[in-house]
């Protein structure tokens, strides 16, 4: 399991839950069946109902556990385009405040 905060894009709450890794990792490439179950998940903790919401406009990152567990050095998806071999920030996990990143969120 893995700790992550969610956002809608049109909803006010940021909430912290967690998933299996292996539906954070396909979700982070763009599978539809894990971003919607991420949504579905977002939406049953804030006690919202879909209306017309889309599953396509949550927005979840990783939290930085408490343990130094981390089986990764580099994102392999199409968000993290750092080049660098030993990044110092992708080593620790700071994906979105890496210098080499050209696609910041």
């Amino acid at each position: 399991m893995v700790k992550i905060k969610a956002k809608h894009k049109f909803r006010k709450k940021t909430i912290e839950m967690d998933i299996p890794e292996n539906t954070l990792i396909h979700a982070e490439k763009g599978y539809g069946w894990a971003v919607r179950s991420i949504f579905e998940s977002y939406l049953q903790i804030c006690h919202y109902q879909r209306g017309k919401l889309h599953p396509q406009s949550i927005k979840f990152w990783r939290v930085e556990s408490k343990t130094p567990k981390q089986t990764f050095a580099h994102r392999t998806d199409n968000l993290s385009a750092c080049k660098k071999e030993n990044c110092s920030f992708c080593n620790a996990g700071k994906y979105e405040e890496c210098p080499n990143n050209r696609h910041k969120l």
